[in-house]
């Protein structure tokens, strides 16, 4: 059981454990880049995006190794589904991103004109990706680390922190639901999609307790992340204007795109229904 491997590990360990391998590997990449840092870390280039994949692969490697209680795949990840729910899973990715779009209207549409400060600095003004617009073999590097860092390597190390780590230690501490909602919680305040965040993170978390894996969580986070990045790919082929897609949105441009809240909402709720009925209240119904 995944609550046998996580849920005896203290939280602080595991931020702990992650926050030392984060700011080793910024030292590091200040030593090899330091032209990086002046000119800033949101510039497109492989030094940047070799940068990016440390971030994340380092840190997680050092939080399985010294947090974790072994290095067996299965042991930490649980039992692998059918060739059926693979694909479910990975399509999931598609109505979570249509939740994404319907959450983030209805938090930050009203909050645009309250605090519209605070909608440009948490959510608009969030850092580009470092896509490369021109074709070069340092374009393809780059961008193929790209999606390999966000399609992959992210998905599993944040389902492993959060959906294994911090999910089963707060369970174990705080019961079941408190630790899901709070678990979400702090996930989704590390996002700056705060509302669709938190709900898919509700529902990977009760998927993984239902069922006592993290492949479920891992393979829906990798759908929803791959779809964005093919998204891009796709229009960086087509010869689009990257800098236009991924600068960051003004307060008139946000507002102007009000209506993708509805499409979000066709697009998300009746599969995400369909999902919860079907894989997790039915299922434990006849459990």
């Amino acid at each position: 059981m995944l609550s046998e491997t996580y849920a005896h590990v203290r939280v602080r360990r595991v931020i702990l454990v992650g926050s030392l391998g984060l700011i080793a590997t910024l030292l590091v990449g200040r030593m090899l880049w330091p032209d990086l840092y002046i000119s800033g870390l949101n510039e497109p280039g492989l030094e940047l995006a070799v940068l990016e994949l440390t971030l994340y692969g380092f840190p997680g490697l050092l939080i399985w190794r010294f947090c974790g209680q072994n290095w067996g795949v299965k042991k930490n990840f649980g039992p692998w589904p059918n060739r059926r729910e693979v694909w479910i899973y990975l399509a999931l990715g598609i109505p979570m991103i249509g939740i994404g779009f319907l959450g983030q209207y209805l938090l930050f549409g009203p909050l645009s004109y309250v605090a519209p400060t605070f909608v440009s600095e948490w959510h608009l003004d969030t850092p580009p990706a470092t896509f490369i617009g021109t074709y070069s073999l340092e374009a393809i590097l780059v961008n193929g680390l790209v999606v390999l860092n966000t399609s992959l390597l992210v998905p599993i190390v944040e389902e492993i922190v959060f959906r294994g780590f911090i999910l089963h230690r707060w369970c174990d501490k705080y019961g079941e639901t408190k630790g899901i909602v709070l678990s979400s919680i702090l996930f989704s305040l590390l996002h700056s999609e705060i509302l669709g965040t938190f709900v898919g993170a509700v529902i990977v978390s009760v998927l993984c307790l239902h069922t006592e894996s993290l492949v479920g969580p891992v393979l829906i986070h990798v759908g929803n992340n791959s779809v964005i990045m093919l998204v891009v790919l796709l229009f960086w082929l087509m010869g689009g204007d990257m800098a236009e897609l991924l600068a960051p949105q003004t307060i008139a441009e946000f507002r102007s795109t009000w209506w993708l809240a509805p499409i979000g909402a066709i697009i998300g709720i009746p599969w995400l229904y369909w999902f919860v009925k079907t894989r997790l209240l039915e299922s434990n119904t006849s459990t």
